[in-house]
C-alpha cells in the first residue's frame, strides 16, 4: 500500500510542478520539479522513503525516454552529421573523463585513486537535452546548436555508462588493460547500436505485417510500441551490450518509417504521438522529482564538515567540464556549421546540462565492493547531484542573457 501511495505522491508532485510552471514560467520546470521532490520528502510518511534500484530505474524510466527521443529524430540529419556526433559523444566524452579524472587525482591523490576519479568523471559526462529544452522553451536557439545538443545527449549517455563500468571494474580488480578496455568499449558501444537496429527492424516488420492485414489495430500495435524500449533494453543488457544505445538505435529505426508514413494509419500515428508525449513528460518529471526526494536523504548522511569540500569539488568539476566543451567547439574539434563560433561555443558549453543519466549512474554505484562497504558512494552521489543543480542554474541564468526571446507570429490585436 505504501508503494502505491508513494507513486501517487510522485505523480502528484509532477503535476503540481507543471501547474506552478504554467503560472510562472520564468524558472525552468526542472527546478520546480526538484523543489516539489524536496517538499515531498518532508512529508511525515514512510511512503516517500524510496530506495533507488538502478537497473529498474534505467529499464522503466530511462529506456523509454531514450527510445522516444530516438524515434523523434531525423535519420537523414543523423547520417549526414555522423562525424560531428561521434566527435561529441565519443571523442569529447573520453577527453572529459581523462582530463577531469586526472585533475581529481592530482587535487586529492589520497582520496581519489585514478580509478575512483575516472568513475566520478564518467558519471558527470552524460548531458540531458530535455533539461536544456525546459530552460530554452521561450528562446530562439540556433538550429545547429539545438541539433548538436540533442544528438549528443542521445549517444553520450552510453559513453558515460561504458566508461563508468570500465573504471568500476578497474577499481574492483586494481588492474587495467588498455587493449581489453578498448575491446569492451567497442563491443558494448557499437554492439548495442547494431543489436538495437536489428531488433527494432524486426519489431517494425511485425507491426507492418499486422497493419497490412488489419487496418485499425491500434490496441495491438501501440502497446507493442510502448513495450519496445523495455524489451530491447533488457535483451541488450542480457548480452552485456549497451541497453541505452540499443533503445536509441531502435528508436531511430522507427523514425525512418515514421518519415515515410508507411507504418501506421493516421489515427494510430496520432494516438501513438499523444501517448508518447504523455509518457515522456511524466517520466522526465519523475526523474527530477526523485532527485529532489533523494537530496535530503543524501545530505542527511553527509557531515557538515565535509559538505563545503564536496560543494567546492562539484563546482570545480562543473567548471572543467564546461570549459572543455567550450574549447572543443571553439577550436573546431567538432563542426557544428556555425556562423558565430564564439557565441555557439558558449551556447554548447552552457548546454552541457546534466540530468537523468547522471542521476541514474550515481545511484547505480554498488553499496559493497569486494565484500567491503563502498565508503565513497554517498559522497559521489551528492557531488553528482550538486553538479546537476549547478548546470541547471547556470543554464537558466546564462541562456536568457545570450539568446533573444521567441517572437510571436501575431500581434496582440490579431490575437
Amino acid at each position: 500500500m505504501e508503494m502505491i501511495l508513494g507513486i501517487v505522491l510522485l505523480l502528484t508532485a509532477v503535476v503540481a510542478a507543471n501547474v506552478v510552471h504554467l503560472v510562472y514560467p520564468k524558472i525552468p520546470l526542472s527546478i520546480y520539479q526538484i523543489i516539489a521532490g524536496i517538499l515531498l520528502a518532508s512529508l511525515p510518511t514512510e511512503a516517500t522513503n524510496f530506495t533507488m534500484h538502478p537497473e529498474l530505474f534505467m529499464m522503466v524510466i530511462i529506456a523509454p525516454l531514450m527510445f522516444n527521443d530516438g524515434q523523434n529524430q531525423s535519420f537523414r540529419y543523423l547520417s549526414s552529421n555522423i562525424k560531428s556526433i561521434l566527435s561529441m559523444t565519443v571523442g569529447l566524452a573520453l577527453v572529459t573523463v581523462l582530463i577531469t579524472g586526472s585533475f581529481l587525482h592530482w587535487l586529492q591523490p589520497e582520496t581519489f585513486s585514478l580509478a575512483l576519479a575516472f568513475m566520478l568523471a564518467a558519471i558527470v559526462t552524460p548531458t540531458d537535452a530535455v533539461a536544456v529544452k525546459s530552460i530554452t522553451t521561450n528562446m530562439k536557439v540556433p538550429k545547429n546548436v539545438n541539433g548538436a545538443l540533442e544528438y549528443e545527449s542521445l549517444f553520450n549517455d552510453a559513453s558515460g555508462i561504458v566508461l563508468l563500468d570500465l573504471a568500476l571494474e578497474t577499481y574492483r580488480s586494481g588492474q587495467f588493460s588498455l587493449g581489453h578496455g578498448i575491446w569492451i568499449f567497442v563491443y558494448v558501444f557499437f554492439g548495442g547500436i547494431i543489436f538495437g537496429a536489428v531488433l527494432g527492424s524486426l519489431l517494425i516488420s511485425l507491426r507492418t505485417s499486422l497493419m497490412r492485414k488489419h487496418v485499425d489495430i491500434g490496441s495491438i500495435v501501440i502497446p507493442i510500441n510502448v513495450m519496445t524500449p523495455i524489451v530491447v533494453y533488457w535483451l541488450a543488457e542480457e548480452l552485456h551490450l549497451s541497453g541505452i544505445l540499443a533503445v536509441v538505435a531502435a528508436g531511430v529505426v522507427h523514425s525512418i518509417l515514421y518519415d515515410r508514413m508507411r507504418l501506421t494509419s493516421t489515427k494510430v500515428q496520432m494516438s501513438t504521438t499523444t501517448i508518447w508525449n504523455i509518457i515522456s513528460d511524466a517520466l522526465n518529471g519523475l526523474v527530477f522529482v526523485l532527485l529532489g526526494v533523494m537530496l535530503p536523504q543524501v545530505l542527511g548522511r553527509t557531515s557538515w564538515q565535509n559538505l563545503g569540500a564536496i560543494v567546492a569539488l562539484a563546482f570545480a568539476i562543473y567548471i572543467i567540464t564546461t570549459l572543455l566543451r567550450f574549447l572543443w567547439v571553439r577550436f573546431k574539434f567538432v563542426n557544428i556549421q556555425s556562423t558565430n563560433l564564439n557565441r555557439d561555443s558558449l551556447l554548447m558549453a552552457l548546454g552541457g546540462i546534466h540530468g537523468t543519466i547522471t542521476l541514474a549512474l550515481a545511484f547505480s554505484l554498488p553499496v559493497l565492493i569486494n565484500n567491503h562497504q563502498f565508503a565513497f558512494r554517498n559522497s559521489m552521489i551528492l557531488i553528482a547531484a550538486i553538479v546537476i543543480l549547478i548546470s541547471i542554474a547556470v543554464g537558466a541564468i546564462g541562456y536568457p542573457i545570450i539568446l533573444p526571446p521567441k517572437s510571436k507570429s501575431y500581434s496582440k490585436s490579431e490575437f
